[in-house]
């Protein structure tokens, strides 16, 4: 059985967010054809969770450090660096020296789940090299920087913006091969027309599951990502108190980790501020609206294809839904101005067989698009040469 190396700066489990729900289920799915090991850096809240993937696989972690002194000693050495703080803030000498003694195993292949690991590229000798992208960092850095208004956090996401970029564009042409999750994503870090360049879009878990009604909406992501907190406030502050005026006992169900003191503060009898949540299945059976109002590109929306498969009518801002190959008006709704957000999620709860009908058409697309072990069959096409 060939042997395949993940490393990444995020220990992939639980799977709760973008990121670690693709590494997750690549690590899962890829398991059954290859003999997975993982180095991973790990926080001492998620070691409890060890066990859980040693399911898969062999895991090896190292303790992250994020003290404040970390943290500073690592923004004064981007200043002189070429290197962003993205790279600096996840290397570690003890993780480049467990990385040099796994290499004895001799891995066919290895993963670096996101540029924050391919700074470890230069030890690897003699197996196949993977970068799996998830988003291009310059785009993100780009966008948050648009829409900041606080000078200070301006100047600094100006910094850091162009170096990301230079090493963004510099990494991915050094691996054999490279994935993103989309066209656009390979346009962004210059892999559209590259031969080592694939797409590897993100999929879901796949349910059998019923259609039910229930008037209520639902939100989940990180809520310490900046794309999700902003395009939160501005949905609860433009959009949800005009609901409330025609559906006074609607709950707006708000998941995700690290919600910010603002958000917080939002919560009432019909927002509920729920934070990091370890099953959202009883929260999906709450809801039958998936709101998605997010104004800040970047990446593909793993929970939009969640929320599908789990048959919920998904109301999206195009932003929100970029990447996926979503129609308007048949597998899911797509608005951006507040006004229109406002009216399509009124005339839903109104019309809950137009949210049905929808909702349907949803499901059909994840069950035969983007179902996790189709999305891995093609991963092992590629790596097989296929």
């Amino acid at each position: 059985m060939k042997k395949i190396l993940f490393l990444t700066h995020t220990f992939p489990f639980p799977p709760k967010d973008g990121f670690r729900i693709r590494v997750f289920n690549f690590i899962k799915h890829l398991s059954r054809y290859y003999d997975i090991t993982v180095l991973s850096f790990i926080k001492k809240k998620e070691k409890k969770y060890i066990s859980n993937l040693s399911l898969y696989c062999d895991v090896f972690t190292v303790d992250r450090q994020d003290s404040i002194f970390d943290m500073t000693k690592n923004i004064g050495l981007s200043f002189a660096s070429k290197k962003p703080l993205l790279a600096l803030s996840n290397y570690s000498k003890v993780f480049e020296n467990k990385l040099k003694v796994l290499l004895k195993r001799d891995f066919d292949f290895v993963f670096f789940e996101g540029l924050q690991s391919s700074q470890y590229l230069g030890c690897i000798k003699g197996s196949a090299t993977v970068l799996d992208m998830h988003y291009p960092e310059h785009i993100i850095l780009k966008n948050a920087y648009d829409v900041q208004k606080n000078k200070f956090k301006r100047s600094l996401l100006k910094t850091q913006l162009e170096k990301v970029k230079n090493y963004e564009l510099s990494q991915v042409k050094r691996f054999d091969k490279v994935f993103t999750c989309s066209e656009k994503d390979a346009y962004n870090i210059g892999m559209a027309n590259f031969y080592n360049g694939f797409v590897v879009p993100n999929g879901c878990t796949i349910y059998n599951i019923n259609f039910i009604f229930k008037p209520n909406l639902l939100f989940v992501g990180s809520l310490d990502y900046l794309p999700n907190e902003d395009g939160l406030l501005w949905f609860l502050d433009e959009v949800f108190p005009k609901i409330i005026e025609e559906f006074p006992d609607i709950i707006f169900y708000i998941i995700g980790r690290n919600p910010s003191e603002k958000i917080k503060g939002l919560e009432s009898k019909n927002i509920k501020v729920l934070g990091f949540v370890e099953d959202l299945i009883p929260y999906y059976n709450k809801s039958s609206l998936f709101i998605v109002p997010l104004r800040i590109s970047g990446g593909t929306r793993l929970k939009i294809q969640d929320a599908m498969s789990f048959k919920k009518c998904v109301v999206s801002t195009r932003i929100g839904a970029e990447n996926l190959d979503v129609e308007d008006n048949k597998n899911i709704f797509l608005v951006d101005d507040s006004e229109r957000f406002t009216n399509k999620i009124i005339g839903l709860l109104r019309n809950p067989s137009i949210a049905k009908d929808v909702a349907e058409k949803g499901y059909d697309l994840v069950k035969n698009n983007y179902d996790w072990r189709l999305i891995v069959e093609k991963v092992r096409k590629i790596l097989e040469n296929k």
